[in-house]
Formats: C-alpha cells, structure tokens, sequence
C-alpha cells in the first residue's frame, strides 16, 4: 500500500473515471503514442529505484490527462500509479480546471500573487510544495512538470519563459532520471474556457531518459555561472527535438 505524500492533494477515483472516459471517447482512436520504446526505458530505470520527471510542454489543461491517459493504456501502471502533477494553485480559482486538477494526484505551487498578498505564506506553501516532491522521488516516484509554466497560446515552446529555478527538482534525489515529452494537438480537444472536450487528433511523444546528473555536469562545462539556465536550456531542447516545426 502507497504512504500517502504530505502536501499532496490525491486523485478524486469519480472525476479520474469521468475525465479519463471522456477523454477516450474524444481523442482515444486518435491518441497517436511514439517513444514507447523510452517508455520501457524509463521503466526499467524505476524497477531499478530511479526516480523520473516527465518535462511535456504546455498547450492546455488536457496536457496532464492525455500524458496519464498514455501511460495506462500502454499498461505503465507502475509509473501513472506513482505520478505526481506539479501544478500553479491559480488554477483553483477555475471550476474547470479544479475539476480536472482534482482528479489526479497533485502537488500545488503558489501562485506569484500570493507574493504579493501574503509573502511569508507562499515561502511555507512553496516549501511544502518541494518537500512533497521530494518525498516523490526519493521513494522511486514520478513527477510530472510543465516547464513553461503557462500554456502556450501560439503552440510554439517559448523558451525565454520557462524558470530556470525549476531545475530545482533535479536535485531533489540522487538518482533522477528526466523524459522529455511532446504533445501535439491537446490545443484543440481543450480550448481555454471549455470544460467539455472536442474531438481531435492528439500525438504524444516519449523521449529518452537522460540522467539528471549527466544535464547538470554539461551546464556546469557549459556555464557553471548559470548553470539552471543551462540546465533548462538542455531540456527544452530536448522537448523541441520531439515536436514538428509548428510547435517549436
């Protein structure tokens, strides 16, 4: 039996069937999946006590449940079942997208305009937030990150937006592995302000593990003054390697 993670909100079972039926219905004959063969990689890496972090970039909100989607129908229970979304709290004030939030296991980031409301409860809630992650994957867990932070409105990565403190996360356990993911076409199924999905083709695309160690040891070669930039820098890259010209 699973330890239950401080500060994680756990998946709701209802709203994980629903979304995960409606998702088949809409997209699940369309659902083009590439890089399996990363994917039993990155199984094999966790069977061994690796930690993973899946980097996908950000066209909607349906970006987390059509990753989900992915791995349960290609039989990775082992991995959807220790998956954990880092996800910004600005979308609990959303019905929508808290509906959606609630139906998968998720570790909740402040927003930046808590820092300006309440500045000493973001520092506490932000460290729960990394705590909770690393708890994640110093049991062997999965984490699920949005680099980008926002979706993107022109499909395009945009990586002059992305954190470069969101490196962060790979040192949080010594064994990490990332898999850069690449989404295509979630933009259509799940269009801002609609809570009912639209049929469309979606392809996701599984790239190789690469060692969390192995990305910092090239930035700190790179650029050892910024070295986080160099870090993200690496993974984005990797993301726009998956995806077609139109969404780089």
């Amino acid at each position: 039996m699973r330890e239950r993670i401080h500060g994680v909100l756990d998946a709701n079972p209802f709203k994980h069937f629903v979304i995960e039926r409606l998702l088949r219905s809409r997209v699940g004959k369309e659902l083009t999946i590439l890089g399996s063969e990363n994917l039993e990689k990155a199984r094999k890496l966790k069977n061994s006590g690796a930690a993973l972090i899946f980097f996908p970039n950000h066209l909607s909100h349906a970006d987390g449940p059509v990753l989900d989607l992915a791995l349960r129908k290609l039989g990775y229970t082992e991995i959807v079942g220790s998956l954990y979304f880092m996800q910004g709290s600005v979308i609990d004030g959303n019905l929508i997208t808290k509906f959606l939030v609630t139906a998968y296991q998720v570790i909740s980031i402040p927003s930046q305009r808590l820092e300006v409301k309440d500045p000493v409860k973001r520092t506490k809630l932000k460290n729960r937030a990394h705590s909770a992650a690393m708890e994640v994957l110093n049991t062997g867990g999965a984490l699920g990150v949005l680099a980008q932070g926002s979706r993107s409105r022109d499909k395009k990565l945009h990586p002059e937006q992305v954190n470069p403190n969101t490196a962060i996360y790979l040192d949080m356990a010594p064994n990490t592995y990332i898999i850069p993911v690449g989404i295509v076409g979630t933009e259509e199924i799940l269009k801002p302000g609609k809570f009912f999905p639209s049929k469309g083709k979606v392809t996701i695309i599984f790239g190789e593990p690469v060692s969390a160690l192995e990305l910092k040891q090239q930035a700190i070669l790179a650029d050892s003054e910024n070295v986080n930039a160099k870090i993200m820098e690496n993974i984005m890259g990797r993301i726009s390697a998956l995806l077609p010209e139109e969404y780089r």
